[in-house]
């Protein structure tokens, strides 16, 4: 879009630790009045919460907006319907629902270990047998490692 794009700075940190290269990292920005397009909590985007966004006062910054538009990417937005994109508005506020999933398959998981190499591993969803899960994965990524030398 050619346009900056608002994080806040907790969500900046983590995107920096990426090691993006500089020209990427460069379309983040930690100041609301630089952009008009803002990355904010998925539990804030839908029609009772995302009012708060047409008007916004913080840090000495203050804009009013006429629209405020919002993309959910989550996997419960599927509908039987044969619309991908599932859409609700009120007045001037529009939620677009858009499928995804932050899941990922067994292969998936081992692809993404190869390419981070990442030191330690916290499971995010609680389930009694993450704990097992997690060294089946690291067995495995163990194993594929020792089968490329």
């Amino acid at each position: 879009l050619g346009l900056k794009v608002y994080v806040d700075k907790r969500r900046y940190k983590i995107l920096s630790s990426l090691e993006w290269p500089p020209e990427k990292l460069s379309i983040l920005t930690t100041k609301p009045d630089e952009t008009i397009l803002w990355v904010v909590p998925l539990g804030n985007v839908n029609l009772k919460k995302m009012s708060s966004y047409q008007t916004i006062r913080m840090r000495g910054f203050s804009r009013d907006f006429d629209r405020v538009v919002g993309f959910r990417p989550t996997g419960w937005s599927m509908s039987k319907s044969s619309d991908i994109v599932r859409t609700n508005s009120r007045d001037n506020l529009t939620v677009h629902a858009v499928p995804y999933s932050e899941h990922s398959s067994f292969p998936e998981l081992i692809e993404c270990l190869e390419c981070l190499n990442p030191k330690r591993i916290i499971p995010t969803v609680s389930v009694h047998s993450s704990d097992d899960q997690v060294k089946l994965l690291v067995a495995y990524w163990k194993d594929s490692q020792a089968n490329l030398v």
